[in-house]
């Protein structure tokens, strides 16, 4: 069961390739019946560290994707904390790169 998706991304750094970190998601509640997010119209803003907070308390959370007409949607992959370093990133999938990684969602 998803609890929430995430449609897009600020980083911190510009570049996520030199080791950008998240600075904050655009995150709706997800209706695991329908497949889409409960309220499509305002999603919330979340910090960096309230999607760390809610990652520990168990929450499950996967991007979320539109077409470029906003017909047509996909449910992505599970973001996760993973320890590099003694560092905490959020990623789709694990790696050796020290940044964080959501996959390929828009930035705002």
């Amino acid at each position: 069961m998803v609890d929430f998706v995430i449609v897009a991304v600020k980083y911190k750094d510009k570049n996520i390739y030199e080791g950008g970190e998240v600075y904050s998601v655009k995150v709706y509640s997800f209706n695991n019946t329908t497949k889409k997010p409960f309220d499509e119209v305002s999603p919330y803003e979340w910090t960096r560290q309230q999607l760390m907070g809610a990652i520990l308390e168990g929450k499950i959370f996967h991007t979320f994707y539109y077409s470029k007409e906003g017909d047509k949607h996909k449910l992505g992959g599970k973001i996760e904390m993973y320890d590099f370093n003694n560092q905490k990133f959020i990623k789709t999938q694990a790696n050796d790169t020290p940044c964080d990684n959501l996959s390929n969602l828009p930035e705002f």
